[in-house]
C-alpha cells in the first residue's frame, strides 16, 4: 500500500475523528433546538459565530441549514464508516471514501461560492471553511486510488470484448475514454511503479 497512503489515512482519520464530534455537536445546532445541548456547547457556537464572523451560523440561509442536513443524514455516518474502515483495514473503506469526499467537495463548491460570491465572508471565515475542500479533496482522491487497477483492467477487457465490433468512430470514442479515465493515472508518480 505504500507509505504515502498510511500517511494519507493518517491525516483522514484524524480529520474524520474530529468530525465525529464537531457534527452533531456544534453543527446540529443549527437543525435542532438550542435547549437540547449543554450551555457551554451552544456558548462555544456563539463565540465561534462572532470571532470568526460566520453570518452562516448566525442567519441560518436555507442552503446551509441543508448542507448540515446532508452532513448530520449522510456524510456522519460515512465518516464513522470511514474511521472503522482505517482501524480494521476493510476492503470497502476505498468506497466509502470516495462517496464521502464527493459528497464533501459537492457541499463545499456550495458553500464556498456563497462565501466568495457574496464578499460577506472574511478572510478568516475562509481560513475556516477551505480545509473542509482540501480534506474532500483527499478522501475522494484515497478513494479513487486502489480504484485505478480495478479500472484499468475492466478497461482493458471492455475493449477487447468490443474488438470485433469496432468501427472507426466507436474506436475513437474508446481512445477518448482510454485518455480520459486511464492517462490521468499513468501520470501519478507511485513508489515502487516504474513512472518513467
Amino acid at each position: 500500500m505504500g507509505i504515502l497512503c498510511k500517511v494519507v489515512d493518517m491525516l483522514l482519520l484524524v480529520a474524520f475523528m474530529v468530525m465525529l464530534v464537531a457534527g452533531p455537536l456544534i453543527d446540529a445546532q443549527l437543525v435542532l433546538p438550542e435547549t437540547t445541548f449543554p450551555e457551554v456547547l451552544v456558548r462555544l457556537k456563539q463565540q465561534y459565530a462572532a470571532e470568526y464572523q460566520d453570518y452562516l451560523m448566525v442567519e441560518k440561509p436555507h442552503f446551509f441549514v441543508a448542507l448540515v442536513w446532508l452532513e448530520l443524514i449522510f456524510q456522519w455516518p460515512l465518516v464513522l464508516l470511514n474511521i472503522y474502515g482505517i482501524l480494521a483495514s476493510k476492503h470497502w473503506f476505498h468506497t466509502t471514501c470516495l462517496i464521502y469526499g464527493a459528497s464533501v467537495i459537492t457541499a463545499m463548491t456550495a458553500l464556498l461560492g456563497e462565501l466568495m460570491g457574496s464578499q460577506k465572508g472574511s478572510d478568516k471565515l475562509l481560513t475556516v471553511y477551505s480545509p473542509f475542500m482540501g480534506l474532500g479533496v483527499l478522501a475522494f482522491l484515497r478513494g479513487l486510488e486502489s480504484m485505478t487497477d480495478s479500472l484499468h483492467r475492466f478497461l482493458g477487457l471492455f475493449l477487447l470484448q468490443s474488438a470485433p465490433f469496432f468501427t472507426p468512430q466507436s474506436h475513437c470514442s474508446y481512445m477518448v475514454l482510454w485518455w480520459v479515465l486511464a492517462v490521468p493515472n499513468e501520470l501519478i508518480i507511485r513508489p515502487g511503479k516504474k513512472n518513467f
